[in-house]
């Protein structure tokens, strides 16, 4: 056996070397644009000790040439490797949380970090697209409700000291703020535009921009988020006040530290409103009142928590007139929540509370349950690995409700899309009527860590409008 192997190597070695020593042949005239590719396929068959050797060649045909790039209108200074061109559609896309829409594939690509950008517009609306690979879906927050029925009490997320880490890598709900500039300096320096530190050298940092005049139009959506030490920072989960779909199973992750909740596997649609807020400097004289019903949230969280009073703390960040949309679930004492589902359907029905809900007598009061209640309701959350959100999901209203959102999460892959009237009319959101202009923008994504650091905190995207005539 060893003899017929050493035989077979000399053959295959002279053979090789023959080969290299042959004459070269005329060459043959090149065929137009045509790439040949050499694939040589080894099959090894061990027990008739023999090599069989079989060649395939795979004509290609080239690759069409690149197409010229794409300049933006006369005037637009617009970076193209940061740049998002807004295409005119006749259809505006349905906002779904689906990129499946015609809209979407006339649209024009942009590559930030790990997210990919598209934006359509008509005469009356525009309209983004954002998709993105995020490993885990983590919906869970800290403050959320949890049943003892052993103790028949109740108990929050993360409440205890060092139960909750966040910032850190550990733990993380999902969110996302994208930032346009309305008279702000986003356009030199991302957003570090609207993130400073105050007091100067505390290494704390609020949102905030840095000179008179300078406002920013922000909007935050899938998780809710903000500044402060790890016990008191302020999460929850705000998408899914239009509805929530679950579709199939979902798949919990059995390795998660600090959160029992997390989802590897699933597909869930969450319809909604982006939090609109306005982001302005300290001491600005166009926003000095704070009865905003985002403001007195927050006002309120603080002083019943016994905290540092908002209006102090070096965030300037304003809720847009018009009711937010999302309110409390916590009594007064801050022991219990204000209402709980009964029988939660699954795990995305159980994680997320909604006035409709509400009012369609799915969710009730807790006030008005015995223990024994409280807990027959717990088991059918425990059934679907759910727990109880304290915050409940409601429809906001005036430019609170400018921005509709559809995010569908599936097998570790994010699909949102937005849509906006490109004038509301409220002067606390930035206006897309001006077709000339580039339109700065910053974004913030975290799950975990910041997904587009560092690209985002220092360098600004720039939105520009292709226009209907326009046949470039």
């Amino acid at each position: 056996m060893k003899r017929l192997y050493s035989i077979l190597t000399i053959l295959i070695v002279a053979s090789f070397v023959l080969t290299g020593c042959a004459a070269p042949q005329p060459a043959a005239p090149p065929a137009e644009k045509v790439e040949v590719t050499r694939v040589v396929e080894v099959e090894k068959v061990v027990e008739a000790t023999r090599i069989v050797e079989v060649e395939k060649i795979v004509e290609v045909a080239a690759a069409a040439p690149e197409p010229a790039p794409i300049q933006p209108a006369a005037g637009i200074d617009a970076s193209p490797y940061l740049t998002l061109h807004a295409v005119p559609v006749d259809v505006m896309p349905e906002i779904d949380g689906s990129a499946a829409d015609e809209a979407w594939a006339q649209a024009k690509d942009l590559k930030v970090g790990v997210m990919n950008m598209k934006a359509v517009y008509n005469d009356e609306q525009i309209a983004f697209l954002m998709t993105w690979w995020d490993r885990d879906l983590s919906i869970n927050a800290r403050g959320t409700w949890n049943w003892d029925k052993d103790k028949q009490e109740w108990w929050r997320t993360g409440w205890e000291e060092g139960t909750w880490d966040s910032f850190k890598g550990y733990r993380e709900p999902e969110w996302v703020n994208l930032a346009f500039d309305m008279t702000s300096v986003v356009g030199t320096e991302g957003c570090f535009a609207f993130c400073h530190e105050y007091p100067p050298g505390s290494g704390k940092f609020h949102h905030n921009t840095a000179g008179t005049g300078q406002h920013v139009d922000n909007w935050g959506f899938l998780g809710k988020h903000g500044y402060g030490p790890l016990s008191y920072e302020d999460l929850g989960w705000v998408a899914g006040g239009r509805g929530v779909i679950q579709t199939g199973d979902v798949v919990i992750d059995p390795t998660a530290k600090y959160d029992q909740h997390q989802i590897l596997a699933g597909n869930i649609t969450f319809l909604g409103w982006a939090e609109d807020k306005i982001i302005v400097p300290l001491d600005d004289p166009d926003y000095p009142q704070t009865d905003r019903p985002a403001d007195v949230y927050c006002i309120n969280c603080h002083e019943d928590m016994g905290i540092i009073d908002w209006t102090k703390t070096g965030n300037t960040t304003y809720g847009d007139d018009g009711d937010i949309p999302y309110f409390e679930n916590w009594d007064e004492t801050y022991s219990r929540p204000l209402y709980m589902e009964t029988a939660p359907v699954d795990f995305a029905d159980a994680m997320v509370i909604t006035q409709d809900e509400i009012d369609a007598g799915e969710a009730v009061a807790v006030a008005d349950l015995t223990p024994a209640q409280i807990s027959e309701y717990w088991a059918n959350y425990e059934k679907v690995d759910g727990v109880l959100s304290h915050l409940v999901l409601t429809t906001p209203s005036g430019s609170q409700a400018d921005v509709l959102v559809g995010a569908n999460w599936t097998n570790g892959k994010w699909t949102v899309e937005m849509i906006r009237a490109r004038d509301t009319g409220y002067s606390d959101d930035v206006q897309f009527t001006d077709m000339e202009r580039v339109y700065d923008f910053g974004i913030s994504l975290w799950n975990h860590s910041d997904l587009l650091a560092p690209l985002m905190r220092f360098l600004p995207g720039k939105m520009v409008f292709d226009l209907k005539e326009d046949t470039r």
